[in-house]
């Protein structure tokens, strides 16, 4: 059976890291006027991410009964932020902009608890 993917970590320390730039509004803007970047990232990625269907599939390789259908995106129907080649997506990449689109909705809602308030 060929491997579709595996567990992995992947290396998050600020010490290994270079070219840092924040995602939220207020951090980002200052960074994003130099470097010519749209000011809200998070909802950015909270855009494409949308866009992306989400789907159930099987690989080639698998048959009905060997596992659960997986669940995850088509690559070429994804953000090129997210694809490592013209075969994988960056596992990485994906989940960080997972974790900047959860960052947009919880804006989100928390613009609408307000306004409930009122």
């Amino acid at each position: 059976a060929q491997l579709a993917g595996s567990a992995m970590g992947a290396f998050s320390s600020a010490r290994l890291k270079k070219d840092i730039l924040p995602l939220d509004p207020k951090e980002f803007a200052e960074a994003a006027e130099r470097e010519g970047l749209p000011i809200d990232q998070y909802d950015t990625a909270l855009a494409k991410l949308k866009a992306a269907p989400v789907v159930r599939y099987r690989y080639r390789w698998e048959n009905a009964g060997d596992r659960a259908p997986h669940i995850g995106p088509i690559l070429e129907l994804s953000p090129e932020e997210i694809r490592e080649d013209d075969l994988r997506v960056n596992l990485l990449d994906y989940i960080g902009m997972t974790h900047a689109s959860l960052k947009a909705v919880d804006r989100k809602v928390d613009r609408l608890a307000l306004e409930v308030r009122r």
